[in-house]
């Protein structure tokens, strides 16, 4: 019975020798570059020590002066260990093999672990916590990796093989050719070593987008020429978007040949790496995008006057379908109209949005419903003619065709109730069908009487502040009857 005793006693410390011995220490971690091991242990001595130190007291004060040691080597280990994670996420971007990845994905947890650390002494006392707390090593990451970006841009090479014609040229092409680049291998290598809350794509798209702006903000102090301007919009616009995506969906194609298919969902395939690309690919702030829409459409606008104002000019003068059908063939021989449906498109609006604003000037009463029923027939007739004349030309906006016939409708409606309902829905259709253009397109029926009238309008006013909530962008990209000058 002894001797069993001592036997069991002598195995519990060799049990824990060996537990000892197969348990890699902090400094084996670190070399070995498993950042979440060392940084547990780390964890582990650091809440070890300050339990000690608060316990400690009385009795264990002598115990406390001689772990002061330990929290200085505490410290220097600290030191050591985030210099090594901090190394390994600076080269982010230079991954070349798997094994690094891993390395990478180990680093990123490594820091996130110490993020919940910071949370846990957040509710202590400066002198409870230990001096080194909050270590704040998601900020010192998110800081590195702007240096990163910004060292990059600044040290982006040129391509021998593409001409350079100005030092302008020369930023656009080397940055863009860079961004590029980075944010590929982000997409490729990087963002499946963070969690999916972290949305690392958006955030180096943003630091890139940051970076890049500041540099041609500098540059675009001077006057850019044509072929500057030029450059700098094909690659916002093309070259960025779309070279990235196919550059995605060729590599994702050639791995789904080689190994396997990628993961279903919904019983689709889905490419996430294509799917950041593409979601990343809107990175202006809301007021930079509304300001440079806002300049294109005034741009387009000007563009558009320049080639139809003569077309304009002559129209005063004969505004008829036959004229006008001859004008665009005259034009189009000369192929200035026959390369841009939608220069045509907007020549198909304005045309359109004439001849409505003349039937609203007209003084006609249309006074029984015969001659209501006759003027919608005529509406729907010309609307055909129109609309085949401008789609041979080229027009593209197919949605013009319903106008004329929805305004058709209108005239033949004899019940007021009815006729506020169909108001409603074009109202639905065309959000800038204002109340000036209700009221004088049914002047047109005589047969309504004035209280009849009045109340219609009453009740369109109600239906367009309800309304005006609900229209999305898709409506009011279609609008017409803004075009329509009323007095």
């Amino acid at each position: 019975m002894v001797l069993n005793k001592t036997i069991t006693a002598c195995k519990a410390p060799l049990k824990k020798r060996l537990f000892l011995e197969l348990v890699p220490t902090f400094k084996q971690n670190l070399q070995e570059c498993r950042f979440v091991d060392a940084g547990k242990q780390l964890i582990t001595r650091e809440d070890r020590l300050f339990e000690l130190k608060q316990d400690g007291i009385g009795s264990k004060i002598k115990l406390v002066e001689e772990e002061e040691d330990s929290e200085a080597r505490l410290a220097k280990d600290y030191e050591d260990w985030m210099e090594s994670v901090m190394r390994m996420l600076e080269n982010s971007l230079d991954l070349q093999s798997l094994e690094e990845q891993e390395l990478l994905k180990g680093a990123v947890q490594a820091i996130l672990q110490e993020e919940e650390q910071d949370m846990r002494w957040k509710g202590f006392q400066e002198k409870e916590r230990p001096p080194w707390r909050p270590r704040r090593c998601k900020q010192n990451h998110e800081a590195l990796l702007e240096r990163l970006v910004q060292r990059r841009m600044e040290e982006a090479q040129s391509d021998p093989r593409v001409e350079i014609h100005s030092s302008l040229q020369q930023t656009i092409i080397c940055n863009a050719k860079q961004l590029k680049e980075d944010l590929l291998k982000v997409v490729t290598w990087v963002s499946s070593c963070y969690p999916e809350q972290e949305n690392v794509c958006q955030f180096y798209a943003t630091l890139y987008h940051k970076t890049f702006s500041a540099r041609l903000r500098e540059v675009a102090e001077y006057t850019l020429c044509d072929k500057d301007c030029v450059l700098l919009l094909q690659w916002v616009n093309q070259d960025y978007p779309n070279t990235c995506l196919h550059n995605i969906l060729d590599r994702e194609e050639t791995v789904w040949k080689e190994r396997e298919l990628p993961q279903l969902r919904d019983q689709v395939y889905c490419c996430d790496q294509a799917i950041d690309i593409i979601e990343n690919a809107h990175l202006f702030p809301e007021n930079i995008k509304t300001d440079c829409l806002s300049l294109l459409a005034t741009m387009t606008e000007s563009s558009h006057c320049y080639f139809t104002s003569n077309m304009h000019r002559e129209l005063k003068v004969k505004a008829t379908f036959c004229y006008f059908h001859y004008y665009v063939m005259k034009q189009k021989n000369k192929r200035i109209f026959g390369q841009c449906s939608e220069l045509l498109g907007g020549m198909h609006k304005e045309f359109l949005a004439e001849y409505v604003r003349k039937m609203m000037k007209q003084k006609i009463k249309l006074s029984n419903k015969a001659q209501q029923q006759m003027a919608a027939s005529s509406l729907c007739i010309n609307s055909e003619r129109i609309h085949t004349y401008f789609t041979a030309a080229g027009s593209n906006l197919d949605w013009l065709k319903d106008i004329l016939p929805n305004l058709a409708g209108l005239l033949q409606l004899q019940d007021p109730d009815s006729i506020k309902l169909e108001l409603v829905t074009l109202m639905k259709l065309y959000p800038d069908l204002s109340e000036r253009h209700i009221s004088a397109w049914l002047r047109l029926k005589g047969s309504l009487s004035p209280s009849d009238l009045k109340m219609i309008l009453k009740s369109v006013t109600c239906s367009q502040n309800q309304l005006s909530e609900q229209q999305d962008s898709l409506r009011f990209s279609r609008s017409f009857f803004s075009t329509v000058r009323i007095k």
